[in-house]
């Protein structure tokens, strides 16, 4: 239930201040609205009727006991009239009717994107997730509810790039785009934004990468890769530029609380060993990081960073890991309910050339 649970507080947070939702004329880039007039006082039921332009039928009918209520219209890429009468007795003491439209949903209307559904899960109806690719938050039957729309700056050219959009502890959608990381409300004004010219103790950040997750206590979570100076080999005295996998995490006011650099536990760069996943266990302060290219998982404790396990591939060659070569090529680490390290095993023995997988 959590995902929906989630969106429904999403939904509710834009009404709570306001008396009308939505507003007079409004253009949105959801189907799924949470509808709000002022209140009618006790005893009174609300009747919601939505209709497409030029038909004098509503194509949506609904009655709550709330002057909240959670909707979805039939498409994108329309124009609406909503009326909402207020119900005393069986009988309307009064309604008012609006405007609003809904945009065309151009990452989904694309050769470039498309979303099949090989089988509806039928059985998990309050599940919604979303796709990176096309933008978009769809319901299991694969129908599209909500999209990220263009927000100057920051999404308004086809060649951004959006990675890991998903829905935040704190009712909010995080996102990362390959300039910044982002923080936005159901309507997708931007609440918070990462620091893109602050250096990480003292090295610039290259890139944002793969994660981005909003702890309990309110800080931000990411991967990053640092542009670090170290000495080169062979008694050389210059310096040489590796590329380090490092998680960071920010306060709310961009202040740096706490890094992890992964260079110095693994002592290859971020070309060699690919960080693409983080997991912050909070309850028990441990941080896991995945390696794809490497096949590893390392277990850390936090805020100490002292690592307490490995897993998977041998990579430091001292036998010192669990599961060895059980996995290969992953993305992603997480945890489930009961206590589990999950992952999807690609299963792509790459050719190492430090080792060859069993």
């Amino acid at each position: 239930m959590k995902p929906v649970i989630t969106i429904l507080f999403l939904l509710l947070a834009n009404t709570v201040f306001a008396q009308l939702w939505p507003k007079e004329g409004a253009t949105l880039h959801y189907r799924l609205i949470g509808f709000s007039v002022p209140s009618g006082g006790t005893g009174t039921t609300y009747k919601l009727e939505v209709f497409e332009e030029g038909n004098p039928k509503p194509v949506l009918t609904q009655i709550n006991a709330s002057n909240r209520i959670i909707a979805t219209v039939p498409a994108f890429g329309k124009n609406y009239r909503w009326k909402v009468s207020y119900l005393k007795n069986g009988s309307v003491a009064k309604s008012i009717t609006h405007k609003f439209s809904t945009l065309r949903n151009p990452h989904t209307d694309s050769p470039k994107a498309r979303v099949v559904i090989v089988d509806s899960a039928k059985g998990y109806h309050d599940l919604m997730v979303f796709f990176d690719n096309t933008r978009t938050l769809y319901n299991t039957h694969g129908e599209e509810l909500w999209f990220l729309p263009v927000i100057k700056g920051i999404t308004d050219s086809s060649a951004v790039m959006i990675r890991d959009m998903k829905l935040s502890t704190h009712n909010t959608i995080t996102f990362i785009t390959q300039k910044n990381i982002y923080e936005i409300d159901y309507n997708a004004n931007i609440l918070w934004q990462g620091p893109i010219d602050m250096p990480v103790n003292g090295y610039p950040v290259s890139q944002y990468h793969h994660e981005l997750t909003r702890l309990s206590n309110g800080n931000y979570m990411t991967l990053a890769n640092l542009k670090i100076l170290t000495p080169s080999a062979n008694g050389d005295t210059s310096q040489q530029t590796r590329m380090c996998g490092t998680v960071i995490e920010y306060t709310p006011k961009n202040k740096i609380v706490w890094t992890w650099n992964s260079c110095d536990y693994l002592g290859d760069d971020d070309a060699t060993t690919h960080l693409n996943c983080f997991h912050f266990d909070e309850k028990n302060k441990m941080v896991y990081t995945g390696y794809r290219n490497i096949s590893h998982v390392i277990k850390a404790a936090y805020p100490s960073g002292n690592v307490v396990a490995r897993y998977g591939s041998d990579y430091m060659r001292d036998g010192k890991v669990t599961g060895k070569n059980m996995f290969y090529s992953q993305h992603d680490c997480g945890m489930n309910s009961d206590g589990d390290l999950i992952m999807f095993n690609n299963n792509f023995n790459m050719d190492y050339g430090w080792q060859k997988p069993n």
